[in-house]
């Protein structure tokens, strides 16, 4: 899939279990880089919500920063987190 392809997909995947985020691509040196952030700046996300998207992120062969690998278990006790940059390999 390309950048934008993926995108649309993680956008999509967020849209159908019900999610209010905002989801982004972007390219930072180099590196292109899916975004999902909370919707507005009082919003949060459930534990659950998060641990969705960063399912489906792992899934889909996308990882944090210098290839570290996702664990939804362990984001989904970031509650307080409002952004997540995901990156492609």
């Amino acid at each position: 899939m390309t950048h934008k392809e993926m995108t649309a997909h993680i956008r999509n995947r967020i849209k159908a279990a019900g999610i209010k985020a905002k989801c982004k691509m972007s390219e930072y040196c180099g590196c292109k880089v899916i975004t999902v952030a909370v919707p507005s700046f009082n919003a949060r996300f459930t534990p659950d919500q998060i641990r969705e998207f960063c399912m489906a992120a792992k899934a889909n062969g996308l990882t944090f920063s210098q290839g570290l690998e996702i664990d939804p278990d362990q984001e989904a006790q970031l509650t307080e987190k409002m952004q997540w940059n995901f990156r492609m390999q």
